[in-house]
């Protein structure tokens, strides 16, 4: 499958941005790809859109000496002709970008085949000259560059490599798989070339080339999961790095149910949602008015780890100040350092959050900000603090990121920033639970009333959608909450697996719910 390439970079002002350029206001990059169209921006820096055969279209940004790399934030998601009037004050894009924009294919891959992978490379520099043989005013300033493009490990990126000892030439290593792969080097009094490629085919293919007069830096992206490698050369007086997230592991199969078509005597129907710690699994259900098919109070209960099979012993209604405000329904949890936060809704309220501790005491609730509509589950991200919910109900799949604040009994929630996934979840199908990993990649499952069912697989800083592994079901089926746990290392319970899903079969009034924990295992549990 062809992916796509999209910039991810914006200027911090962008009401100061220039406007469209020529051809004649940038040197033609030596590459393999045709070049779209350009924009210079207001301190200098110029983005170039190329389109590079079978694979999409490549961007490079460059920038004089001192001026910033431009913030990504702003860009996440959007469709690159929206990038290019964005950043050139609102003007049309060419034609031509347009319509490369249109040949590129949606990136999402289903049950994806990855190609056999190049053997592994080490990353490897030039050494510098001996001695008083270089002049410390031709060498580029190395507290500004580890300042401005060596940051982000463990935030944004997963592996940073970052010489500051280079003499002319850096030329990185490979080895796993990554998703999203980016590469910068800046000169002194030197010029140089930097460049970047894909394995693909059983051979490594360029895929870009940015030339750099004497003091400049550039930078080139990937997005797409492949192997990536990238490399400066130059006359002398250089600087480089290459920042990368690893891809998400491929679901390789199921690891088998637990429980399996078990209907819980006391915990039986419209079980929502699932989270643990280090001893305990927590679910959510709600009571229901069936025939209505709306939810009418929502319980949570605690399990012992080790009792999966067992009906929960310790259950509580939804705490009457939720329910006086309006909230109805239960969606997924998360466990964060000894707190439950659940998502929850009801029919004269939006979204919301409550919280639990672990000891099952409420601790109180609040509303999420610029929110409409049911929430389906809240997912916390360990990297960036914040806590995400998606909607599909208007268009294009949005997650929204919050910062939820306790104090005693008081909840407080601020919404931080807004994603549009790259590839969306179909209108109409139901969003159901969702977890963020260590490493910042979202599992969200889907599934009910005939339509979509899996588990997509997103990156959560810029709203890349890797992945869909679809899941069959039943007519009477739902899919509902998810949990991400490594149950191959951790083998207390008898499951086994790192990702689990749940669903329900839905009986009538008087039958209890049948309930099943699927368990999926994933190819590198490492990069979860």
């Amino acid at each position: 499958m062809r992916r796509m390439f999209r910039l991810l970079c914006c200027v911090g002002v962008l009401a100061a941005c220039g406007g469209s350029e020529t051809d004649e206001d940038f040197e033609q990059e030596s590459d393999p790809g045709t070049r779209l169209a350009s924009v210079k921006l207001a301190d200098g820096q110029a983005v170039t859109f190329y389109e590079v055969p079978d694979y999409g279209i490549v961007t490079v940004v460059k920038g004089p000496r001192g001026t910033p790399m431009p913030d990504a934030a702003a860009f996440d998601g959007m469709p690159i002709p929206d990038i290019y009037r964005k950043l050139s004050g609102g003007q049309e894009p060419p034609a031509a970008l347009v319509e490369a924009a249109r040949r590129v294919p949606s990136a999402l891959a289903q049950t994806p085949v990855r190609e056999a992978m190049a053997p592994e490379g080490k990353a490897q520099t030039s050494l510098g000259p001996s001695g008083d043989g270089v002049s410390q005013l031709a060498v580029p300033d190395t507290a500004w560059w580890s300042a401005n493009f060596c940051q982000g490990l463990n935030t944004e990126y997963d592996e940073l490599w970052c010489p500051l000892g280079v003499y002319s030439w850096a030329h990185t290593g490979w080895g796993p798989v990554q998703k999203y792969y980016q590469a910068c080097a800046t000169t002194g009094e030197a010029t140089g070339s930097l460049w970047m490629d894909k394995w693909a085919s059983g051979a490594w293919q360029r895929l870009q080339t940015a030339t750099l007069p004497k003091w400049w830096w550039t930078c080139v992206w990937g997005v797409g999961a492949a192997q990536y490698r990238s490399g400066l050369d130059a006359t002398a007086n250089a600087l480089f790095v290459a920042r990368y997230r690893y891809a998400i592991p491929n679901i390789i199969g199921s690891a088998g149910d637990l429980p399996a078509d078990r209907s819980y005597p006391n915990f039986a129907d419209n079980i929502q949602g699932i989270t643990h710690n280090s001893t305990h699994w927590f679910l959510t259900r709600n009571t229901t008015n069936f025939w209505k098919d709306e939810a009418t109070n929502g319980i949570i209960a605690k399990q012992a780890m080790t009792a999966i099979n067992d009906d929960p012993p310790e259950r509580f209604h939804m705490p009457t100040p939720w329910y006086n405000a309006g909230f109805r329904h239960y969606g997924d949890l998360v466990h964060v350092n000894g707190y439950l936060y659940i998502a929850m809704d009801g029919p004269s309220q939006g979204g919301a959050v409550g919280v639990f501790n672990t000891s099952m005491q409420y601790i109180g609730y609040a509303s999420l900000p610029n929110w409409s509509g049911g929430v389906a589950f809240l997912a916390y991200n360990p990297r960036d603090g914040l806590f995400y919910a998606a909607t599909n109900a208007f268009g294009a799949t949005s997650l929204r990121g919050y910062s939820i604040g306790l104090s005693g009994n008081t909840v407080t929630v601020t919404h931080k920033r807004t994603l549009t996934l790259s590839s969306s979840i179909p209108v109409g199908a139901w969003i159901q639970g969702g977890k963020i990993s260590a490493r910042g990649n979202l599992y969200i499952s889907v599934g009910g009333g005939g339509q979509t069912s899996g588990i997509y697989m997103v990156d959560v800083v810029n709203g890349f959608v890797q992945t869909y592994y679809y899941v069959p079901y039943g007519s009477s089926d739902e899919f509902e909450g998810l949990d991400l746990w490594d149950l191959d290392a951790d083998q207390r319970i008898g499951a086994r697996g790192q990702i689990h899903m749940q669903k329900i079969n839905i009986d009538l009034p008087g039958f209890a719910d049948d309930y099943w924990l699927s368990h999926y295992r994933v190819d590198d549990p490492s990069k979860l």
